[in-house]
Parts: C-alpha cells; structure tokens; sequence
C-alpha cells in the first residue's frame, strides 16, 4: 500500500524546524516496524522540552546530531551529546531533556517488534547501557539529511524509505559499540596508570575519540570520569608505597605517574587529608 504526502506531516526542508511523521501500521510485519520518526531543535526557543517523568508506548531511538542534554533512566542520569544514540525503552518511567546551555538537535525513531531489543544488543545498547556512539557524524548527517528531504517530495511509500534509514543509521552505530569503547578506555589506563607520559589526552588519541565523549563515554558506563578514575589509581598506588617502602616522596610520585612533586603533594593531601609523609608516619604506628 503507498501513502499520499496527506498522510505524513511533510517538511520542505530538514533542520528547518522541528516535523513529525506518523505511520499506518497495517501489514507492516512484526519482526520490526517503526510507527513514527520526526525530528526536533530545542535550540529554536520556539521549541518547548519536556522536563517531566512519562513513559513512552514504544521503544524510542533519539539520535543527537549537535549539543547535548541528558537522559534519566532507572534513577540513573545519562550525559548525551553529539554522535550519541539514547535508547528510551516502553512503558517506562523516564525522562529526557536538553542542556540549557548547549540544546541539542535530534532525530527519533519510534520501533517495535520481536526483533527491537535484539537489534540494540547488536550495537552495545540496552536498558541497563543505553546509549550509543558512532564517529561518524557526517555520514550520520547525510543519511538522515537525503531521508527528510526526500519524504517530503516522495510519490512513493515514505514508511521504507524511514525503515532504510534506520537500518543505515544502526550499522553506524554498530562498530564499536559503546561498553567495549569504555571498557577498552579502562584497560588502557589500569595498564598504564604508573607512567607519567600517559594522560587522558593520549588516551583518547589511541582510541580515535573526543575528550568530550570519553568522559561523557566512561562516566555513564563506571559513574566516575576517566581522569578522576586515573587519579584515584595513581593515589592508590602511592599509599600502597608509603605504607610498604622506605622510598622518598619524590621518588613515589614517579612512579606513580606524577611528573611533578608538588602537585602529587597537593592531590594527595587533598585526597587524604594530611600529606604523604604524615600518612607514612600514621601508617607506621
């Protein structure tokens, strides 16, 4: 069956203002089907966020493609930003709104079916981790750029044409996925902790991501930045020394990846609350 431009709600153009597309869902199969898709700009003031708890009465993929904003799931609350994918699972209570000082822009698809949750597993992303990442904006951008465009100016059925893009969307997301990305962020520094070369720079370097979306990346997945994660090894570490061994301060700070004496000093007395040599002497007591 094909669908006049009379039974979606059309736009000329995409991210000129926010649409929304409905779709019949006779004989559309029940592996997966998509009800609805649209799009939204909560940088435009005309565009009002909802901030309230609701449930949704399907599975809701919500694709940020600039600024950021956050999502509450399950008592948890999720930092997103661009490149993120954010998966609002049905009939749930949630919430999901724009930062206020960088709004973001999304597109959504609604979808359900016996194959939806097996589909997010494919990409990292389920109730208990739901959000995903791609690098690959650009691409991401063209593809839902060319599918508002042309539904608007279809004379053919729009609900593949939505369908096809959602495939393409979720093979952008599919490698790598976002546990394995802040799993692998975690080894690297467990392994590497102790060298003072190493720094949260180099690591995103290594594994080809922003320092804005590791952090957002390794808190949502450990609940800790990545930094903070890292100095909490090193000061480990360095009471384990100063327990253990007669090794000066400077010389632990070293080997604990402080390039600097000073400022190992300051962090672990802020940490601790008394300096390196008074938690030597404590712990000798």
């Amino acid at each position: 069956m094909c669908y006049t431009k009379a039974e979606v709600i059309a736009v000329s153009k995409f991210a000129e203002r926010d649409c929304f597309y409905p779709f019949s869902l006779d004989d559309r199969g029940s592996d997966l089907y998509i009800p609805n898709i649209g799009y939204n700009d909560y940088a435009d003031p005309n565009t009002v966020p909802v901030r309230d708890v609701r449930t949704l009465t399907y599975c809701t993929a919500q694709i940020v493609l600039r600024g950021s904003g956050y999502l509450v799931l399950d008592g948890v609350t999720y930092c997103v930003g661009e490149g993120d994918l954010f998966f609002l699972p049905e009939n749930v209570p949630l919430a999901y709104y724009p930062d206020d000082n960088d709004p973001y822009e999304y597109v959504w698809f609604s979808f359900q079916g016996t194959q939806a949750y097996p589909l997010l597993s494919r990409i990292g992303v389920s109730r208990e981790q739901p959000i995903g990442h791609t690098s690959l904006l650009s691409s991401l951008r063209h593809t839902l750029n060319r599918l508002f465009r042309t539904m608007a100016d279809t004379t053919g059925d729009p609900y593949y044409l939505a369908l096809a893009a959602f495939y393409d969307c979720i093979h952008l997301y599919s490698t790598p996925s976002r546990w394995h990305s802040a799993a692998a962020a975690r080894r690297m520094i467990e392994a590497n902790y102790t060298s003072h070369d190493f720094s949260i720079e180099l690591l995103c370097e290594s594994l080809h991501i922003s320092h804005s979306h590791l952090c957002r990346l390794f808190k949502n997945t450990y609940g800790i930045p990545a930094a903070r994660y890292l100095g909490n090894l090193r000061l480990a570490h360095a009471r384990r020394l100063l327990e253990e061994t007669d090794m000066s301060v400077k010389a632990i700070a070293f080997s604990c990846g402080f390039s600097d004496e000073l400022h190992f000093m300051k962090r672990f007395k802020a940490d601790t609350g008394m300096t390196a040599r008074a938690y030597r002497q404590q712990a000798s007591v």
